[in-house]
């Protein structure tokens, strides 16, 4: 079974803070508590990070290029991340900062399909993304706690 929310990430550089790796995690928290699209109209929800870099950037921070694929039944929207963002940023930075990222493409996706007549179950998608945004945020939280607590 198709997950409801994939996510691509295209990289300007060789080097992206360990984005690429968290992306990977952030998917898994999501394919474990994120269960349907919550809107008939829609198979997939596809945010793309655009993680700028050495070799190319993309654009200025945020949420940008939304495009709704009726007849292919999916969303799509490019989060466009600038290398100050990630350069110096901690793996606990890039977890909250990833997080809310998706959280606010999320509420572009919502607000484009209700502009076009499409319902949504919001408190549905929510409820569910946010389940797995606080796995993914406490993670690293966790994990480094056990570690902490196994030197010990």
């Amino acid at each position: 079974m198709q997950s409801p929310i994939s996510i691509g990430c295209e990289c300007g550089g060789p080097q992206d803070g360990g984005i690429g790796r968290l992306k990977v995690e952030l998917f898994h928290a999501l394919e474990k508590h994120v269960t349907s699209t919550h809107c008939d109209a829609v198979d997939e929800y596809l945010p793309v990070l655009r993680v700028d870099g050495e070799f190319s950037t993309y654009g200025p921070e945020g949420i940008h290029r939304v495009r709704f694929a009726k007849k292919s039944r999916y969303i799509t929207a490019d989060i466009q991340i600038p290398e100050s963002v990630w350069r110096l940023a901690s793996e606990q930075d890039l977890r909250q900062y990833l997080g809310s990222a998706l959280r606010s493409a999320m509420e572009v996706f919502v607000a484009r399909l209700k502009k076009d007549g499409v319902a949504v179950v919001e408190s549905s998608i929510y409820a569910q993304m946010n389940a797995a945004i606080t796995e993914f945020t406490l993670g690293a939280v966790t994990a480094n706690n056990s570690l902490q607590a196994w030197r010990s």
